[in-house]
């Protein structure tokens, strides 16, 4: 073989080498969005225990150690990834860029792409760089809170809510910013953050500074931000609206029930005589915790609104911790696979005949119990537990180190882990915490409250059972 045909031959390897490997980094892209995207969703999965999760968390992290590991060209592939209109090669590419740390071209990259996105593609910037890594992620998106692009503010500002890291005085100015949305978005961080410091000058432009002067036209969303941050004016404000059909909402009910204060209770429970007000006036009653209204909620059992009777049982749970459950059979709401017929549209009288023999799928589903009888007779042997004077959750005082428990335990669902840590935040808790952080994180920020607020690891394993056996079920 000549010369030339060496050459040749040495390109055609060098080609076909650098192929297989930009084909092996985009199948690394590809499985690190798709891993991330199943990351996020199985958190709020009630049949996944929450640290399960951290099996999917390992696999991201080795698909990016392999990306950090491919160079140039693995960087190149991202770039690529980042106009991709594919979920998971944009998730991929977009947390791959925010998450290794080897120069801060990556993190610029991510910027520039994530102003010039489409409103179809900007949940995936959100989610990816709420979840990413590099500790630059927030300073550097600070600047978009007053981006000309309202979305991309937007999106700003649910990144930076998520991740709580941002410094508070850095998007101080922005609390002070002519544009209406833009102080909006900065008191919805500062929420996150717990940043209480900020509350009189946020009550001053919500308040005072309001077309209405007295805050009755703010708008639900920073009313909340405002209770959150322990704002006196705006849970007045709240109490006004939930009298009312016109003004009452389920957030709004909920955020009054966090705050806990028993002179709501009333207001809470009469909410539920509104139009659509029911369900989240008896959700609201049992993170209030307040046991007097115990025997009204068992009464509400008799109830055939098969909904209301499941949110009744589980506020009864959540105040008592009472343990008392059923095991029923509910209808299996999967979709069936269709049969080769139904694609077709045929029918055949056979298949006619097999379908109605067949028997309704049926799934076995453990909640708590829905019997009046049994509660009633639970809450006559142990009622005289319950102070009235006493904010109650799983049948133990409610304090940081209840919620504290909750967010440890593994059973917990999603959303009483993120009803637990509001509350906490409420009560001066200012450890960033999320319940569909990845797991790593979680644990961290866990582990920190614990050591705030004393809590040894084996307190917190044996909680929930020392709660059984002080309640014993008759």
């Amino acid at each position: 073989m000549g010369l030339s045909g060496l050459q040749t031959n040495y390109i055609f390897m060098a080609l076909t080498e650098k192929q297989l490997f930009t084909e092996l980094y985009q199948e690394h892209l590809t499985e690190t969005g798709s891993l991330l995207s199943f990351t996020h969703a199985y958190f709020t999965d009630p049949e996944i225990l929450w640290p399960e999760v951290y099996e999917l968390e390992q696999r991201i992290e080795a698909h990016v150690d392999a990306l950090e590991l491919g160079g140039k060209l693995a960087y190149q592939c991202s770039l690529e990834y980042l106009a991709s209109d594919d979920e998971d090669e944009l998730l991929g590419a977009v947390y791959s860029l925010a998450t290794i740390k080897t120069n801060n071209h990556r993190l610029s990259a991510v910027l520039k792409a994530i102003v010039e996105a489409s409103e179809e593609s900007l949940p995936s910037f959100v989610m990816a760089l709420g979840h990413g890594g590099h500790p630059l992620i927030s300073e550097t998106l600070i600047p978009l809170l007053a981006h000309d692009r309202p979305l991309i503010r937007s999106a700003c500002k649910s990144i930076l809510c998520y991740r709580h890291d941002v410094d508070p005085k850095k998007i101080w100015p922005y609390l002070h910013h002519a544009d209406t949305d833009i102080r909006s978005h900065t008191l919805a961080i500062y929420a996150a953050l717990s940043a209480t410091e900020t509350l009189p000058a946020a009550e001053q432009w919500f308040f005072d500074r309001s077309h209405s002067g007295d805050g009755a036209d703010i708008a639900e969303h920073d009313l909340i931000a405002l209770m959150q941050l322990g704002s006196e004016r705006a849970m007045a404000l709240c109490r006004d609206r939930c009298k009312t059909e016109e003004g009452v909402t389920a957030a709004l009910l909920t955020q009054l029930a966090l705050a806990g204060r028993h002179n709501d209770l009333n207001l809470i429970y009469n909410a539920a005589a509104l139009p659509n007000m029911a369900l989240p006036s008896l959700q609201a009653l049992g993170i209030l915790g307040d046991a007097r209204v115990v025997p009204a909620l068992i009464k509400a059992l008799l109830n055939n609104d098969d909904e209301i009777k499941q949110a009744t049982a589980e506020a009864l749970a959540l105040i008592t911790g009472a343990g008392l459950q059923e095991t029923v059979e509910l209808p299996d709401e999967e979709i069936e696979e269709l049969e080769p017929e139904e694609i077709t549209g045929e029918s055949t009288a056979q298949a006619d005949k097999e379908t109605q023999q067949t028997p309704a799928r049926t799934i076995k589903v453990t909640r708590p119990s829905q019997s009046f009888e049994l509660w009633t007779k639970w809450w006559q042997a142990h009622h005289k537990h319950f102070a009235p004077e006493v904010r109650w959750r799983h049948g133990r005082p409610f304090s940081p180190q209840s919620c504290l428990m909750e967010l440890n335990d593994p059973q917990s669902p999603f959303e009483l882990r993120q009803q637990a840590y509001r509350a906490m935040q409420l009560l001066g808790c200012r450890t960033p915490f999320e319940p569909d952080w990845l797991v790593t994180r979680q644990l961290k920020a866990i582990m920190s409250m614990k050591h705030t607020y004393q809590i040894t690891e084996s307190a917190a394993q044996s909680s929930s059972h020392t709660k059984q056996e002080e309640l014993a079920t008759v």
